[in-house]
């Protein structure tokens, strides 16, 4: 007497819980890469606001000083201000500058740039230190405009 073959194949509760440990699988797979997407928008929102903080430092030690009418350096023109951020048209700079009392000339920066972003505002604040100068360039071209007018 011979066997009855058993049937080759799968039933249908087998099919069904592979493919519910299938949709599972990729369901946390797509989870997942929504998440990296999001961490690498705010990565590249931070690494902006960075950029347009060294910008504006850059702006500041170039230019927050004038060079009086003798040549000296003067104080800066204003101690607060609102700016845009050159280069990144959707950063907005407040900037403070406050003269430090115990030591003449040198000046503590504050500066929070402030962005839009998923419907709320953030900002980031950078602190740093100038100090009363014009940078050479600046100082050139003033001495040369003055012997101009001479």
């Amino acid at each position: 007497m011979t066997r009855p073959r058993p049937q080759a194949g799968f039933t249908l509760v087998e099919i069904l819980i592979a493919m519910g440990i299938l949709v599972l699988g990729v369901g946390s797979i797509l989870g997942l890469l929504s998440f990296g997407a999001a961490l690498q928008r705010t990565a590249e929102s931070r690494n902006d606001v960075a950029l347009a903080a060294a910008a504006v430092i850059a702006d500041l030690r170039d230019g927050a000083f004038p060079i009086e009418t003798d040549g000296s350096v003067g104080a800066p023109s204003s101690a607060v201000f609102e700016r845009e951020v050159p280069g990144h048209p959707r950063l907005k700079a407040h900037v403070e500058m406050r003269e430090n009392p115990s030591l003449r000339g040198e000046y503590a920066v504050e500066i929070a740039i402030g962005w839009q972003e998923r419907g709320k505002q953030r900002a980031e604040i950078f602190r740093t230190i100038l100090q009363r100068e014009v940078p050479f360039s600046r100082r050139v071209d003033a001495e040369l405009e003055r012997a101009k007018k001479r």
